[in-house]
């Protein structure tokens, strides 16, 4: 059975978070341009793990091009834990072109979920006027909410409501994961050394 690792960074020399076999399914969340060995680099996620497989090891479906484009400078994967060790957020200034599709934090303190649920937990808090890149969204609910996935510096923070940002850029352009607990995060991997499928909606 074929793999593909998922790495922390786009990068095969940091650490491999996990591995997509045959039959998963990815949305591309993000994308670099290619590193000095002329490697596309796409960050995936599967369930709250998130991190980067080389585009040397899949074929896409879809149209890449909508994916974020990120600056390659080997960010590091945030895997979501439970307890209170996780690292703080790195908040430096953002590296977003204009047209990029980001947010600023519109309320005192905006609250960062696992999940895009105010009952799921939570991972950080960011203050007012921070700002983030936005990777994907949700349909409204029955209550008309919807969440941002939120990213920076190459890192996923997490889901925030989107009543609580202030967005920006071409907002327009931010893909709506219809599941984002399962569909979210997903590759197909042909049996043969053919390399695993990311799709893009």
């Amino acid at each position: 059975m074929s793999e593909a690792l998922v790495f922390a960074s786009p990068s095969r020399d940091s650490e491999v978070l996990f591995r997509l076999i045959e039959g998963d399914e990815l949305i591309i969340l993000s994308r670099t341009d290619a590193d000095a060995l002329n490697t596309v680099w796409y960050q995936v996620g599967q369930g709250q793990r998130y991190g980067w497989v080389a585009g040397s090891q899949v074929t896409t479906r879809g149209d890449v091009e909508l994916a974020v484009l990120l600056p390659l400078q080997t960010p590091s994967a945030v895997v979501s834990t439970s307890d209170s060790t996780r690292p703080p957020a790195d908040l430096a200034t953002p590296t977003a072109t204009l047209e990029d599709p980001t947010a600023r934090v519109a309320v005192p303190e905006l609250v960062v979920f696992e999940l895009p649920d105010r009952t799921s937990g939570e991972r950080l808090r960011l203050q007012s006027g921070d700002q983030a890149e936005l990777l994907g969204r949700t349909a409204p609910d029955a209550e008309g909410e919807h969440y941002y996935l939120l990213a920076r510096d190459g890192n996923i923070l997490g889901w925030a409501l989107a009543t609580e940002l202030e967005l920006r850029g071409a907002v327009e352009r931010v893909l709506v994961v219809e599941d984002a607990v399962d569909v979210a995060l997903s590759a197909l991997l042909p049996s043969e050394v053919a390399p695993l499928t990311l799709t893009t909606p």
